[in-house]
């Protein structure tokens, strides 16, 4: 099959498997204005602020430290979708920094948005060596084009200090490791202290269970209020925490079947509908779009209680204080059920190199510089160091935050984060994704119920087998992922 085939047959979608709010999350994390870096320990090197005016660049630049070893000279390509300002920071920090880190390595900038020219490059045969991607279930994994970097950083210390959980997500079926994260998004459940405080309850604790969730909602909802907003839960991945917190998961860890079917699963789903639909504590997205207004202009107009988010506090606290005010709400992790422990669902996006790089030691160089250093994506949560990193930053921006419980709710879920998806490029989402999403539209409206995903997956399951084998027809792939694939199906055939 030829790779001009390849090409038209990979969409986007199937491009990004890791779900529409991974996708969302990371193009915010490559567009948003870059981060100032956080104030290096005593025992580090000054950590150089504006690569522009660095005239000798330090041994150490935000979360990046120089190699020992000089690295073979040549020019990089790294695609990458910015706008303008943002493309002029970087080109600085690679010429100021980067290269004069690695003399002899320069870096070109490819600023081009979306998928569709970097899918033509790689058709072509002739890719940028790094590229941003979401995770190790992509096509392009399976067929080679991306390089396994795991000898590359077997010793590197960056290893020690990436979260497992990220390492997972770019972990691929055959064990090789194919990227690096830069950044990092799970849920917070933000607070209105004055609803809470009117209707005479203690402000929620991390401890809390779902059955508290439940009743405070109960207690503060009345007419057009409510107790409690999802907002993840239009696109699912409001939903998932809950799953996994639950004992469930959307998906099974190798990708080839919904699970959205079992007990555990099925548990979680129902308690959200009946926030909605039994209890109508959460307003459906048709009633709150009904209002004329979102999720957030509902929180921070006092009509929502409490409110799912995953965003930096400099967008939501910043934002909730122009109409709350500050010390009027506060942040606290997801609730878990009775008896269970939190887990939550992160999203993330990395970036990834090129298996036709003629320049790999180079490249991956580049992507650690990327993840650790550039002030765009560092500091990052997926790493150890970019938690405490991260939130210095964030109270350094917003002292306020200093008189909220952000800190703590942030770091105490940070490590509570699970890879919740595959590193299946050929997952049943693949093949049934649509169908889900459908699913989801009327499970909100109130038009299905939960119980109905016991006749609907299985359907959704017997899709899988006659994809994969038609993929496994028609993509050229490498050996160990055909071979890896070839047992996958053969396990599917045995269960149906």
């Amino acid at each position: 099959m030829s790779r001009e085939l390849l090409k038209k047959q990979v969409s986007r979608r199937s491009f990004i498997r890791a779900g529409a709010g991974l996708a969302a999350a990371s193009a915010l994390s490559a567009c948003a204005a870059p981060a100032r870096p956080a104030p290096p320990a005593a025992s580090e090197a000054p950590v150089q602020s504006t690569a522009a005016s660095a005239s000798t660049p330090p041994e150490r630049y935000n979360g990046y430290k120089a190699p020992g070893a000089e690295l073979p000279a040549g020019k990089l390509q790294f695609y990458v979708g910015l706008d303008a300002e943002s493309e002029k920071k970087l080109q600085a920090e690679f010429d100021d920094v980067f290269t004069k880190l690695n003399p002899g390595v320069s870096v070109e900038i490819l600023n081009v948005a979306g998928d569709e020219k970097l899918m033509a490059l790689i058709a072509a045969g002739t890719p940028p060596d790094v590229w941003w991607a979401p995770h190790a279930g992509i096509i392009q994994v399976a067929d080679g084009s991306i390089l396994n970097i795991a000898d590359y950083l077997k010793d590197d210390p960056i290893m020690a200090d990436v979260l497992p959980a990220y390492v997972n997500m770019f972990t691929g079926l055959d064990g090789g490791l194919y990227g690096l994260p830069n950044g990092a998004w799970f849920w917070l459940i933000y607070y209105n202290k004055k609803m809470f405080d009117a209707a005479g309850l203690s402000y929620p604790a991390a401890d809390w269970t779902w059955d508290d969730l439940l009743t405070n909602a109960q207690k503060m909802t009345a007419g057009e209020q409510w107790g409690y907003m999802n907002s993840g839960l239009i696109w699912g991945g409001g939903l998932y925490p809950f799953i996994l917190s639950n004992g469930g998961r959307e998906i099974s860890e190798d990708g080839t079947r919904w699970m959205l079917d079992t007990p555990e699963s099925l548990g979680a789903i129902q308690f959200l509908y009946d926030m909605i639909h039994t209890h109508k504590v959460m307003p459906s997205p048709e009633t709150l779009k009904g209002l004329g207004i979102t999720d957030r202009q509902a929180f921070a107009n006092g009509k929502i209680a409490m409110q799912t988010d995953g965003s930096p506090p400099d967008w939501t606290f910043a934002t909730y204080a122009e109409t709350l005010g500050w010390g009027n709400f506060d942040v606290v992790v997801l609730p878990h059920p009775a008896g269970k422990s939190l887990v939550n669902w992160m999203g993330s996006g990395g970036f990834s190199v090129s298996a036709r790089t003629s320049n790999p030691q180079a490249a991956v160089e580049l992507l650690k510089f990327l993840v650790t250093g550039s002030a765009l994506w560092w500091p990052s949560a997926s790493y150890r160091s970019g938690v405490a990193a991260y939130t210095a930053i964030q109270q350094e921006r917003l002292p306020q935050l200093a008189d909220t419980q952000w800190q703590a709710a942030y770091e105490y879920g940070a490590q509570k984060t699970v890879f919740s998806s595959s590193s299946n490029p050929f997952t049943a989402a693949r093949y049934t994704g649509p169908d889900w999403g459908a699913f989801l539209d009327r499970l909100l409206s109130g038009k299905v119920k939960p119980e109905d995903l016991k006749t609907e997956v299985p359907a959704w399951n017997a899709k899988y087998a006659a994809g994969l084998e038609k993929d496994l027809q028609e993509i050229p792939l490498k050996p160990a992922y055909e071979e890896a694939l070839k047992k996958l199906l053969d396990e599917v055939k045995q269960r149906a």
